[in-house]
């Protein structure tokens, strides 16, 4: 079945269809909201309200076939203010903000761990670009429509990020 069809059958109350939506883009989301947060628990505690959200919401959808880029907005949402939650204190030492915490079952290998940290040190317009190009596996077209943003825009951004992400790996391999 088609996704408008999906959504309509979810619309109408039934929560299978919703189940089979969330199934077709789960890891794509999940890829997304790991990237965002940083750790498991709040990874999962994102989508969930997202999904939650989306389904109390689904009669806002106008149009049933950016259902993914509606949903996929508003895990980014999510994820922006669960953030700027977290980071709203910043501790004068220089350490980790209260509540903030690596899970130690999730230990990432070190270069996945140096691409993470060089990709968080971007600006978050690029950052999102990314995170939604390489993670979420969406299309340029797709993003543009999720970031509300005109194509060129898009396009530039991503130009521009991987340029700074690749100038930031020769610095750190010593190469400049």
């Amino acid at each position: 079945m088609d996704i408008t069809g999906l959504v309509k059958m979810a619309r109408a109350g039934d929560e299978q269809a919703y189940a089979r939506l969330i199934e077709m883009k789960r890891e794509n989301l999940y890829r997304i909201a790991l990237a965002y947060v940083g750790n498991e628990a709040d990874c999962q505690d994102m989508l969930q309200e997202a999904y939650l959200k989306a389904y109390l919401s689904l009669n806002k959808l106008k149009n049933p076939e950016f259902f993914f880029t509606w949903l996929t907005r508003i895990l980014i949402n999510l994820c922006c203010s669960q953030l700027k939650r977290r980071y709203k204190f910043v501790r004068l030492d220089g350490g980790q903000p209260a509540g903030s915490y690596v899970d130690p079952n999730f230990i990432l290998a070190e270069a996945k761990a140096d691409i993470t940290g060089m990709l968080d040190s971007l600006d978050e317009k690029y950052r999102q670009v990314l995170i939604l190009k390489y993670l979420g596996e969406y299309t340029l077209v797709e993003i543009s429509e999720i970031l509300k943003c005109p194509l060129g825009t898009v396009k530039s951004r991503l130009n521009y990020g991987l340029r700074e992400l690749r100038e930031k790996a020769e610095r750190r391999a010593g190469c400049d």
